[in-house]
């Protein structure tokens, strides 16, 4: 469960929030803490970077989150009943998706501003600037048999996607089986990894990386703001987005409502009903892609015949 600190912290920030000036010992009094303890909590806040002022005898002013994207931020603007437990933050890790393996619990939210050994799929190097652009896991535990694994990637990609267009109205579209494009550039991705137990998925890790304010060096990658050409873009509003979209979905996959997530897929998908080639196994094989399945995978048309490829599989438009 959330440490007592962060749960006090984000108590202080949402009454914080609702006013212009807030005494020490109000703020006190709602927490059942010491003026010492608000005192110490503000001070912890400030060193993070959260814009706090401190007014003598009107007490404190809260005025903007700052650019980190803490867990007492984060968690605040969750909406409520999510299906987080935990938020954990790290400034440098070596990837989130390694960090989430050592804590694996459940409900883990694990973000990072920077990573020194990102990854995409097939071991590929997922590159990200410091305080620039969103990189997180989630852990989840869906008891699922492991076939259903690749439906993972898909409500990924598209909490991203889904996100992306109601924030931005910029016709985000997703790559089978992880990637999100605006227009012919790739923006973000999705990393899934797994721990079977038997035959059931035990425990599931969701790696998101998206690129936001930087400006990556890839000639086929692109940022957010690169493409609205506008200021600078608030991570914390496109993360509690993303997450909140990926929380829908999930309720999705518990509830078996799998013709949902297709239906949401074919709307999406940037190659449905296009031609795409596709290597599998150092074989390339060539069809129209006709969506995807109820575990996620691609049904591709070639010919009268029609193919189930998983996702381990690299796709490409032609």
């Amino acid at each position: 469960m959330q440490s007592k600190g962060i749960k006090q912290r984000v108590k202080i920030l949402k009454i914080l929030s609702q006013s212009d000036f807030v005494s020490g010992q109000s703020i006190a009094d709602s927490c059942n803490i010491s003026r010492i303890a608000v005192w110490k909590h503000i001070n912890y806040l400030k060193s993070k970077g959260l814009k706090i002022n401190t007014y003598l005898n009107k007490g404190y002013s809260f005025t903007g989150f700052g650019d980190r994207l803490l867990p007492e931020v984060v968690r605040l603007n969750l909406l409520k009943n999510n299906f987080i437990k935990d938020i954990i933050y790290f400034n440098e890790i070596d990837s989130t998706n390694n960090a989430a393996k050592r804590i694996l619990k459940e409900g883990s939210l694990v973000i990072a501003e920077q990573q020194k050994k990102g990854r995409g799929r097939n071991g590929k190097e997922w590159k990200s600037e410091k305080y620039k652009d969103i990189l997180f896991s989630v852990t989840v535990s869906p008891k699922m048999p492991y076939h259903y694994l690749p439906i993972f990637n898909i409500v990924g990609a598209l909490s991203i996607a889904g996100a992306l267009n109601r924030l931005f109205k910029i016709d985000a579209k997703t790559k089978w089986p992880n990637d999100i494009l605006i227009g012919n550039k790739k923006v973000a991705g999705v990393l899934v990894e797994f721990i079977a137990e038997i035959d059931l998925i035990d425990k599931l890790i969701l790696g998101v990386g998206i690129d936001v304010n930087s400006k990556p060096k890839i000639s086929r990658a692109s940022s957010i703001l690169s493409i609205l050409k506008k200021g600078k873009l608030d991570r914390l509003e496109i993360l509690i987005a993303v997450v909140n979209e990926l929380h829908s979905f999930i309720k999705l996959i518990g509830n078996k409502n799998f013709s949902k997530i297709q239906a949401i897929w074919k709307s999406c998908s940037l190659d449905y009903g296009k031609d795409v080639k596709v290597k599998e196994n150092g074989k390339i094989i060539v069809g129209k892609s006709d969506g995807i399945d109820s575990y996620g995978n691609l049904i591709l048309r070639e010919g009268r015949t029609i193919s189930i490829l998983h996702t381990v599989s690299s796709l490409k438009i032609i």
